[in-house]
């Protein structure tokens, strides 16, 4: 059965990590995004956050976690999966476009 939600999603994960990729050169290795998108596709809500939510909350944790950020990342999706996997509250809240939003309806 073709499951039209699930295809949704995948193709707005393909959205985030291309999104993600463009904003965060670091982890485009010149390879094909999958693997990317599937950590995307797992780890976030795609309704609710953009590529560019993404880096922000990364440069961030980066900023209180200095040594763990390499100079050069030779598995992007395992080192995405590393990160968004130690922010799940991050990821549970608000993203930083929605905060943005909540900001401009006031």
């Amino acid at each position: 059965a073709w499951d039209r939600h699930a295809r949704y999603r995948h193709i707005q994960a393909h959205i985030v990590a291309a999104q993600l990729v463009a904003a965060a050169k670091s982890l485009d290795n010149g390879r094909h995004l999958g693997s990317l998108v599937d950590v995307v596709s797992e780890l976030v809500d795609c309704d609710r956050w953009t590529g560019r939510d993404l880096v922000a909350v990364l440069n961030q944790d980066a900023r209180e976690n200095p040594r763990d950020w390499p100079s050069t990342i030779q598995n992007p999706a395992a080192f995405l999966r590393h990160r968004l996997s130690r922010l799940p509250d991050v990821l549970a809240g608000p993203s930083p476009s929605e905060v943005a939003d909540q900001h401009r309806q006031r």
